[in-house]
């Protein structure tokens, strides 16, 4: 049995034996049993006397899911999701957790404002999503967390599950945590005994990592945690801010590292990429060709960046040449790729934030209140076990398995 990637609609096609076709769109189903005079198509005869289109139109109506990027996702109440510049994790029971920062009760970057903590909705087929609930609480957080003379406020959380004892590991963003401080990172770290929590503070001094500039900046931006399934081992991608970078080079630098096996501090064991205009929002994942490391490029709080990214024999390896995944994040900026289980094997979902532009057009200033921005969905394709640059789908269909 084997599973491939299939054309610029990146959908899923499973081919078992003499052509078995599931998991497919509905129109590239019924294309191919329009396409099919004789042999079998979803394990039912195709004669010439008499058409099964419509019974596998049906069948794959049911087995799949349309996913919309033309609409703003709402809960099942109908309220606009106010989750951003999060992650997207799969749970073992099937569920699709969406985390991400909260922006509705006002918080706005480089305003005196409150954080809104951090929450998250469940969806079993990422079209269908549970109004939110709260991952972390703002109140205890207000210090060092909400825009004020001393903080820039804290995002970006992501979600890992540590494999010695299955509770669920967090990682957010706090870049005014440490600034200017070598012993402590820009980040905060919880845990939860499900991964859409509620998740409680990890005790302890707070996480180290191998690079932090101590130079009085922020130091520390965006992350991403992963598992090698192979392994067990964790590691966190992160950006390093420089104040004072060597003449030639960006600010923003990108580190993967590997973590302890708590998932909550760092190792020391780690490599460092530095992009050609710099980057951010790093996200890691073992691709089909290796693993793969995509960012945001060049470095744009709240704006429309590309997606750049480059791929390593390991976590830990030499990263190749940078190449563009995609030009503009769909109208956005990466927030993270997750393999999401299906009928008939897995996807490599794209996920990034549209956020709110000013009128003036993308990039001409910053909204520091992203309530209102939405994300983008994709699915990313390879050819002969290659990841493909991304092409924005309007709409596209998954087969979730449930």
């Amino acid at each position: 049995m084997r599973f491939a990637y299939s054309g610029a609609s990146g959908a899923l096609a499973l081919v078992i034996g003499l052509g078995l076709l599931i998991g497919a769109t509905t129109d590239e189903a019924v294309a191919a049993g329009t396409s099919r005079q004789t042999g079998s198509v979803a394990g039912s005869p195709v004669d010439s006397g008499r058409t099964s289109v419509q019974a596998l139109r049906t069948r794959a109506t049911k087995s799949s899911t349309r996913i919309d990027n033309t609409v703003v996702r709402v809960d099942s109440a109908g309220v606009p999701l106010d989750l951003h510049d999060g992650d997207l994790v799969a749970a073992p029971d099937g569920r699709i957790v969406l985390i991400g920062t909260r922006y509705g009760c006002g918080f706005t970057l480089n305003v005196a404002s409150p954080w809104c903590g951090i929450g998250a909705s469940t969806s079993r087929d990422l079209a269908r999503w549970t109004p939110p609930t709260t991952a972390v609480e703002p109140g205890p957080w207000q210090d060092v967390c909400a825009p004020s003379a001393g903080s820039f406020g804290c995002f970006n959380a992501h979600v890992v599950r540590r494999p010695s004892d299955g509770r669920w590991i967090m990682w957010v963003n706090a870049p005014s945590i440490g600034a200017g401080d070598t012993a402590l990172a820009g980040f905060l770290v919880f845990q939860a005994s499900d991964p859409a929590g509620p998740y409680t503070p990890v005790p302890g001094p707070g996480p180290r990592l191998a690079v932090d500039p101590g130079d009085g900046g922020l130091e520390h931006g965006g992350a991403d945690v992963t598992i090698d399934p192979a392994t067990g081992t964790g590691y966190i991608a992160y950006t390093v801010i420089r104040r004072n970078a060597p003449a030639g080079q960006p600010a923003h630098t990108l580190v993967v590292e590997a973590l302890d096996p708590s998932l909550t501090t760092g190792t020391g064991r780690h490599t460092t990429l530095i992009p050609t205009r710099g980057g951010e929002m790093p996200t890691l994942w073992p691709a089909a060709d290796g693993w793969r490391l995509a960012w945001s490029d060049p470095p744009v709080p709240y704006g429309v960046a590309d997606i750049a990214t480059a791929v390593a024999p390991a976590p830990l390896g030499r990263y190749g040449p940078q190449t563009v995944l995609n030009a503009g994040s769909c109208s956005g900026q990466i927030a993270t790729v997750t393999r999401i289980p299906t009928r008939t094997g897995s996807r490599d979902v794209l996920m990034t934030d549209r956020w709110v532009q000013p009128p003036a057009g993308p990039n001409t200033g910053v909204v520091g209140n992203q309530a209102a921005a939405t994300l983008y969905l994709g699915p990313l394709t390879y050819a002969d076990g290659v990841l493909q640059a991304h092409t924005c789908a309007p709409s596209w269909t998954l087969a979730p398995r449930r």
